[in-house]
């Protein structure tokens, strides 16, 4: 083989490596960004998701035979079940509706169990704090929406989580 030859073939062959290599990068970036573009939509489900988990409602109350209209694929939210529909239990309404807000004692609202938060609403009398509670209050320290946010509870109902609280937080 001749000098002539082998620089002929040789710069073939650097010509067909570096041909290789510019095919292969090419190859390489189109497939990083199509993990780039994956990756970014997963990131925005997981968010989705999140922010749904965030605002779905807590719970729902059902009295008596009420059903709960579901869809069969989502996960129902948890109920409370009262075996007659006159018999309300406070404890049960609190778990459901208030628990959210009274459990933490966010937004204003008196923590369960806490006196030093209830004392000045219970020597409002107890008619006043059910009155504020069915029909939503707006004072300096906070706001109570009525019925809780929870228009689907009775007004008996919403007495009977008032009265258990303000007896669980004397």
């Amino acid at each position: 083989m001749t000098d002539n030859q082998f620089a002929k073939a040789f710069f073939y062959m650097v010509a067909l490596l570096a041909a290789l290599t510019v095919v292969l990068v090419g190859i390489g970036i189109l497939m990083a960004s199509d993990v780039d573009t994956r990756m970014e939509a997963e990131k925005q489900q997981h968010r989705d998701r999140i922010i749904a988990e965030r605002i779905a409602p807590a719970g729902m109350l059902a009295v008596g035979e009420q059903a709960l209209a579901e869809d069969a694929e989502a996960a129902p939210p948890p109920t409370v079940q009262m075996a007659e529909a006159g018999e309300v239990s406070g404890e049960a309404v609190y778990n459901v509706s208030c628990v959210a807000c009274h459990g933490p004692g966010i937004a204003g609202a008196p923590a369960l169990g806490k006196p030093e938060a209830w004392t000045e609403r219970i020597s409002r009398g107890m008619e006043a704090l059910v009155e504020n509670a069915i029909n939503g209050y707006q004072g300096t320290a906070g706001f109570m929406p009525a019925k809780g946010g929870n228009p689907s509870l009775s007004d008996a109902q919403v007495r009977a989580a008032v009265e258990y609280m303000v007896e669980n937080s004397r």
